[in-house]
């Protein structure tokens, strides 16, 4: 690790490097003798025949007589002979496009317009392009409008004064912006819409430079005057449809609504053999009807946000080819509510207008420009297909949140492109949890978390001195990676101060300085400048983190497990700590120790989950944890247990068996522990407990399960040794997306029938959310060996003929059901069954 004196050293020598290179490269142009310089003041005015300055000279000359000078404008005539980059020529049958290769930092847009392509130089821009009218010739029968869309707010679309075949639009970008943010695309888009749900027409063409009818943009006034007009109850008839496009992707969570909790909520439900009562059964239905209402304000109020913010913005549009009409609203419909979240939350759009284009030809599936979006036409999806709608959804939304980190808002230097990224991402995240879910997004934020540890080796910090230009995509992903989940863990750690001290107080201060100057002209945000208002808002000291994460590389590797004291009424913990970089190669990739406070979640007798704050400091240390509740053991394998553990699974029965037709819920009203009443369905499943093969360890146990870092405050690879029943309990108990996931990825690798058991009641369970039905599902095929009797492939069968199967009644035998798409979570976890039993 670098001192931090060294560092601020050499800080300030790149600082000094980074200013002296911003001066470089100046451009000299001679004035010719017949053009006058003219001065503002004095009314003083020298001919260019007496004097013939360079622009430096002018400029010295100025200085010393204290005289301003009025601008001289350069006019550049350039011509682009066959570009084999900057911009691109895509011919796909009948249909060509062209478009730029924007990357959001300086490198492309210097290929096509000459310019000062440096990320701190910004200024408005005053953009024509000169296309033709049509695509392709009356002999063929086909000809398709040329449409051309471009950062920017469209001002006009005129017919060419001396070319009636062709046609002018003119665009024009009054913020402020990089020219490496610019971009468009020309190809014949005549599938188009606003995001207010209104098509916009292909028939005319403008020639008098009036405001745009066609099918390029729609008259971006005429359209607020009209949404203006309309009267409330058709904005809501207008919402309600909008949010009917949306029902059947929200319901990615509707599965498992019961399991929409807070991050730390690890409770039991309904206590161990409580009954419902009558009076518990009307609360319900009141309770139920309230949310019901809640919901529906909410919806309504999402709605009418999502009408204001586009109005606000002055027009979201979208356009593809011709055809691609009902992919291309499927597609775009959740847009409005991405731009209204971010705008709420995090502050006003910087543009004046937003557009998306779906294309072929990309050599990266999204480019983000200011104001403009081009995705691969992959994205598009029908309403009937639904698996590409999580990963549209991500990339899209992540485009939406670079228009203000990466557009706007950019970095100072190339160590501070972490940033910029990251803050890009983590947004994004949020809208991923607004959008679609806590369970979601909880999900997502633990695979990302596994997939960092084992992508972080043998790589370079994402921020060190003497960074210079990312251009591998490779590295580009994985600093997006690795900057996202780094700002999770320091919005965790900077809430250790209070909840309402985290990140999302410092992104709206950074807008704020952005739009109030404070970041300079050029809106460029550091690292340093970061994490002072960082540690100023939350009071943390952020510097060893920081040091780690930031500034060092690699991810830890902890190494867990425990004793019970019986004697002290203790956990004792033991932990190792190791690096991903421990066996690392490259010079810079340096094994190191993480520091910090970790929590563990002991989950006691009583059923309560107690916490504790282990503070890691070494590479190996013993932990004492004291035993709250009076020691006890918990007897699992007692009948007397299984019938209060039956009672509480009916007690917490959700209502949510829509897959399964109203005659099997009472087949099924019992599913948390499936085959445990019944001895003939025990014996036709298979089913094994969990004792029956070791009682004596089983009986012994004196607390249910433990948790390492259940609030997911480190990114890293932990190895907890402890029962592979004490899984299955966290499992079957615990409702934390997370805790499940890692119950079943240490299940999996701890093959017995009764674990075989446990993973087939969460994949029965229509409780449980659906990717860890679908993670369950494919983990039950490690447990098809000829050592268990097959028991797994046994299990796979059984779910697929009782979940998914109709039982002919004349000839006896099992066809399959018709798809179901009205619950995605049983489709996911459908295709997964399919998927495990082939394997």
């Amino acid at each position: 690790m670098v001192p931090d004196s060294r560092r601020k050293l050499l800080r300030k020598i790149v600082s000094q490097q980074h200013d002296s290179d911003l001066d470089r490269g100046n451009l000299e142009i001679s004035i010719p003798p017949e053009v006058a310089i003219e001065a503002i003041s004095d009314d003083i005015v020298t001919s260019g025949a007496e004097s013939s300055l360079t622009t430096a000279t002018a400029a010295t000359a100025a200085a010393a007589a204290e005289v301003m000078y009025r601008s001289i404008k350069v006019r550049i005539e350039f011509y682009l002979v066959d570009p084999s980059s900057g911009i691109l020529f895509t011919n796909t049958g009948d249909l060509m496009t062209a478009h730029t290769e924007t990357q959001m930092y300086p490198s492309s847009t210097r290929l096509w317009v000459p310019c000062m392509d440096n990320i701190h130089e910004r200024c408005t821009w005053d953009l024509f392009y000169t296309v033709p009218a049509c695509l392709g010739s009356f002999d063929s029968g086909m000809l398709l409008p040329l449409t051309v869309v471009s950062v920017g707010e469209l001002q006009s679309l005129v017919v060419h004064p001396k070319d009636p075949a062709r046609r002018v639009f003119r665009y024009v970008m009054t913020t402020a912006t990089p020219a490496c943010t610019l971009g468009f695309v020309v190809g014949p888009f005549t599938s188009a819409y606003t995001l207010d749900g209104s098509l916009l027409a292909n028939g005319a063409e403008m020639g008098d430079g009036k405001e745009p009818t066609n099918g390029a943009a729609g008259s971006e006034e005429e359209e607020k005057d009209a949404d203006k007009n309309k009267d409330a109850e058709d904005v809501l008839q207008e919402d309600a449809a909008d949010d009917q496009v949306d029902e059947a992707i929200q319901s990615l969570d509707a599965d498992n609504t019961q399991q929409q909790q807070q991050q730390h909520d690890d409770g039991d439900g309904v206590a161990e053999g409580q009954e419902p009562s009558s009076e518990s059964a009307e609360a319900a239905e009141a309770a139920a009807a309230e949310e019901q209402m809640m919901a529906e304000a909410k919806a309504s109020h999402n709605s009418k946000l999502r009408k204001a913010t586009v109005d606000a913005i002055r027009g979201v549009f979208a356009f593809t080819y011709p055809g691609l009409q009902e992919e291309l609203e499927t597609t775009c419909s959740f847009i409005p509510e991405a731009l209204a979240f971010h705008s709420q939350e995090f502050g006003s759009y910087p543009y004046a207008t937003y557009k998306v284009v779906f294309m072929e030809g990309l050599r990266a599936p999204v480019v983000t420009c200011a104001s403009l979006t081009l995705l691969s036409i992959d994205f598009l999806h029908p309403r009937a297909v639904i698996e590409p709608v999580y990963e549209t959804r991500r990339c899209l939304g992540l485009a939406i949140a670079q228009q203000w980190f990466g557009t706007y808002i950019v970095a100072e230097t190339w160590s501070d492109y972490w940033l910029v990224s990251g803050l890009a991402g983590y947004v994004a995240g949020l809208f991923v949890r607004h959008n679609l879910g806590h369970n979601e997004y909880r999900y997502r934020l633990k695979r990302d978390m596994t997939r960092l540890c084992h992508a972080d080796v043998n790589q370079r910090p994402i921020s060190y001195v003497e960074q210079g230009p990312i251009m591998r995509a490779d590295d580009m992903e994985f600093v997006g990676l690795k900057a996202a989940v780094v700002l999770h863990m320091l919005d965790r750690r900077m809430m250790k101060g209070g909840m309402s001290l985290g990140l999302h107080r410092i992104v709206p201060k950074i807008l704020v300085a952005a739009m109030s100057g404070d970041l300079g002209a050029s809106n460029a945000v550091g690292t340093t400048w970061f994490l002072k208002m960082c540690r100023k808002v939350s009071g943390v000291d952020l510097k060893t983190f920081a040091d780690q994460w930031i500034f060092g590389t690699g991810c830890p590797v902890f190494h867990f497990s425990y004793a019970f004291n019986r004697k002290k009424l203790a956990v004792e913990i033991t932990m190792h700590q190791e690096s991903t970089n421990s066996k690392a190669t490259a010079p810079w990739a340096k094994p190191q120790l993480f520091s910090g406070q970790m929590t563990a979640r002991i989950r006691e007798a009583d059923g309560t989950p107690y916490e504790h704050i282990l503070d890691i400091h070494e590479a190996t240390k013993r932990f004492e944890v004291q035993f709250n509740t009076k020691y006890k053991r918990i007897r699992r394998s007692t009948k007397r247990f299984h019938k209060r553990q039956i009672e509480a699974a009916e007690a917490e029965l959700s209502v949510n068996v829509e897959v399964l037709g109203g005659d099997d819920e009472e087949a099924y009203s019992n599913i948390a522990l499936f085959g445990a009443e019944d001895e003939d369905e025990k014996r036709e499943w298979r089913v094994v407990e969990w004792g029956e093969d070791d009682e004596e360890s089983l009986a012994s146990a004196t607390f249910e399960w433990i948790r390492m870092d259940p609030d997911l405050e480190w990114s890293s690879i932990i190895h907890f040794e402890q029962p592979d029943f004490m899984w299955a309990a966290q499992l079957q108990k615990d409702r934390d997306v997370a805790a499940q996931l890692e119950a079943v990825d240490a299940l999996q690798h701890l093959p017995s029938s009764a674990a075989s058991t446990t993973l087939m009641r969460t994949v029965m369970d229509g409780r449980v959310f659906y990717r860890v039905r679908v993670d369950a599902a494919l983990a039950l095929a490690r447990f098809a060996r000829p050592s268990l009797g097959w028991i797994g492939l046994h299990h796979l069968a059984k779910i697929y003929a009782n979940r998914y199967c109709i039982e002919n009644s004349a000839s006896n035998e099992l066809l399959p059901k018709p798809n179901n798409f009205a619950n995605v979570g049983e489709y996911f976890t459908q295709k997964a069954v399919l998927a495990a039993l082939s394997n």
